[in-house]
């Protein structure tokens, strides 16, 4: 009876998907208090512990560190091979006639001190090499260094794959979850509206998405989630849109998105934003 009603009643089907959506979400709320808990016990195990007792132990730790560097140096020392120089009667003269110029490396030779001086590697071939690639080259490259999907606490779904009686939901988290992308975004694309038009989920979708190499579905809901400063994904989807930018090779537009996102306190990946911005300045 049930299934008919949800069949013939989009009033019933909205109520029945708005209580799982609260159960689910009052899962992830204890979840983060028995976190919360956690810590704090930790915290107060610390601190009940002598601090002589902890400072003997980093004392121990130190010098059996210093012990085992020396045993290994010492070790190292002897398994060396010990090359004695050859005596000059033992010497071919032939040798110096018969090798191949071309296969030995020219050593200038420095006749104020009768020293030879091997030559310095060319240090501008590198930067050669960088100066001719275009920028959306050197973004691709960036981009292909740089870029991972995100992933937080209130990501961690409460289920774990192989439990029976998943909802659709739950299997879309937790394929995200465990790096299955393709399974995760083939999922999202099943939901039921009500979560499709969720944009803390549709991040997910996007992050799936751009791992897919599908990122120019991605930016347009990075770009819809922007909008909002609201929304819990708001300042991440400008870390996202910057690597996008890059990849683009539109380095000007990813400097604002990058120099933005470090600004705010709530974002989590500074410090990658900060090479990433000292990349594109080079």
């Amino acid at each position: 009876d049930m299934e008919n009603r949800l069949q013939n009643e989009p009033d019933l089907r909205h109520e029945l998907m708005q209580y799982e959506l609260a159960i689910s979400s009052l899962k992830l709320a204890q979840r983060e208090e028995l976190k919360a808990r956690f810590r704090d016990r930790d915290k107060m195990l610390d601190k009940g512990q002598p601090i002589n007792k902890r400072l003997n132990l980093r004392k121990d730790l130190w010098v059996f560190g210093v012990a085992a560097l020396v045993l290994i140096l010492l070790a190292f020392q002897f398994m060396m091979p010990r090359h004695e120089p050859e005596l000059q009667s033992k010497v071919n003269p032939m040798d110096t006639i018969t090798t191949d110029p071309n296969q030995v490396p020219v050593l200038a030779v420095d006749t104020t001190k009768n020293m030879i001086v091997e030559p310095k590697p060319d240090m501008a071939e590198n930067k050669t090499d960088r100066k001719t690639k275009t920028k959306k080259e050197r973004g691709e490259e960036l981009y292909a260094a740089n870029f991972e999907p995100y992933r937080d606490d209130i990501m961690d779904p409460t289920s774990r794959s192989g439990d029976e009686g998943l909802t659709d939901l739950e299997k879309f988290q937790v394929s995200y979850w465990e790096g299955r992308y393709k399974e995760a975004a083939a999922g999202f694309e099943k939901l039921p509206t009500e979560y499709a038009n969720n944009l803390n989920f549709r991040f997910m979708y996007a992050m799936a998405l751009m791992q897919l190499k599908r990122s120019n579905e991605a930016v347009v809901i990075l770009k819809e989630i922007r909008k909002d400063s609201e929304l819990m994904y708001f300042v991440e989807a400008a870390y996202y849109l910057a690597l996008y930018e890059i990849k683009q090779g539109s380095f000007e537009t990813a400097k604002k998105l990058l120099t933005e996102y470090i600004s705010h306190p709530e974002a989590t990946q500074k410090e990658k934003a900060k090479k990433l911005l000292t990349g594109i300045k080079e």
